[in-house]
């Protein structure tokens, strides 16, 4: 693998903001971006980027991107045969439907999120709406959205329906989820991955390293199929 990065972001305030800080960080880190490329919100042919990024020699593709674009670039990159070791891109990765997008082209794919599989209750939540709606959640912000709403409950248990006792509740009280038990550090709830990958039919959470459930990265990714 060399040290080449190859960007394509969104080119609206999503994108910019993390593109922003990601040639930061990367620029830390010792990486070389060779390529650095926007795209207005609503393209839906991505062969001219993802050809220019072949063509880069990065072997490393990062893209800040929405659902739309992010099924595009993938379907784009596997028509392609463009197989970099690191292939991230952004929101919709997670998604229950991007295993049928991709089809057999998940394992290995990044993006933000995941969650930890060897958590029985996040299994079992995952389980319960399957059945309810009869479609599977995300693998990550259905689970935030979850326990945020058992702090929100455990909280008017505690103090009532007042809505400063409630708030201060949640600022300052210790709740027990399916996360385990979380509080509030900073207002804000640091216990969630940043960054997961697709192994064996799951979006697991690889980053941070230290969080309960990480897993080892799958690296380099699989060749397309």
């Amino acid at each position: 693998m060399n040290e080449q990065v190859a960007l394509a972001s969104v080119a609206d305030g999503f994108g910019i903001e993390l593109v922003t800080e990601a040639r930061e960080l990367f620029a830390e880190a010792g990486l070389e971006i060779v390529m650095d490329t926007t795209y207005p919100l609503g393209t839906s042919d991505f062969a001219t980027i993802i050809n220019e990024t072949a063509n880069s020699g990065a072997d490393t593709f990062v893209a800040f991107s929405y659902p739309p674009d992010t099924f595009a670039l993938t379907q784009q990159s596997a028509l392609s045969d463009y197989n970099p070791s690191v292939f991230y891109a952004g929101v919709g990765v997670g998604f229950p439907a991007y295993p049928q997008i991709a089809q057999a082209n998940v394992e290995g794919v990044m993006s933000l999120g995941g969650i930890n599989v060897a958590n029985q209750e996040i299994m079992d939540y995952r389980a319960r709406q399957q059945e309810v709606v009869g479609s599977a959640p995300d693998y990550w912000g259905s689970v935030v959205t979850y326990y945020a709403l058992e702090m929100l409950a455990q909280s008017i248990e505690r103090v009532g329906l007042d809505r400063e006792a409630v708030a201060e509740e949640l600022r300052t009280g210790t709740f027990d989820t399916l996360m385990g038990e979380v509080k509030f550090e900073g207002n804000t709830l640091d216990n969630i991955f940043y960054l997961g990958q697709w192994q064996d039919g799951n979006f697991v959470g690889i980053a941070p390293t230290d969080r309960e459930g990480a897993v080892e990265p799958i690296f380099p990714k699989p060749a397309w199929k």
